[in-house]
């Protein structure tokens, strides 16, 4: 039950290291057409910026899906494999929000 709970509550995306695509240049061009394309889908996030990129989460509907353009990525389109991972992460619950105080109102 732990297991179907955990899968239920994750997230699946692939993960992208643009600094290590833009350092190598190996399928940089295909990520910049693929961010280009996808812009306004949702479906990408920067985790993390720096002045050398970002590190994006593609966002993906299974598992499998993740796995799956993780390795089109590498295989296909020449990222480096250093620089993608098919992760699963965990959701977060936001925390209960707290009674205001009669001072704050």
């Amino acid at each position: 039950m732990a297991n179907s709970r955990r899968s239920r509550n994750a997230r699946h995306v692939v993960e992208v290291n643009e600094v290590l695509v833009f350092a190598t240049r190996r399928g940089s061009d295909w990520w910049v057409w693929f961010l280009i394309a996808h812009r306004n889908t949702g479906r990408i996030t920067d985790v993390a910026v720096s002045l050398g990129g970002a590190i994006c989460h593609v966002a993906c509907d299974s598992r499998e899906d993740a796995q799956w353009l993780a390795t089109a990525m590498v295989e296909e389109h020449g990222l480096p494999k250093a620089a993608v991972k098919a992760r699963s992460l965990q959701d977060r619950q936001a925390p209960a929000p707290s009674a205001a105080k009669p001072e704050d109102r």
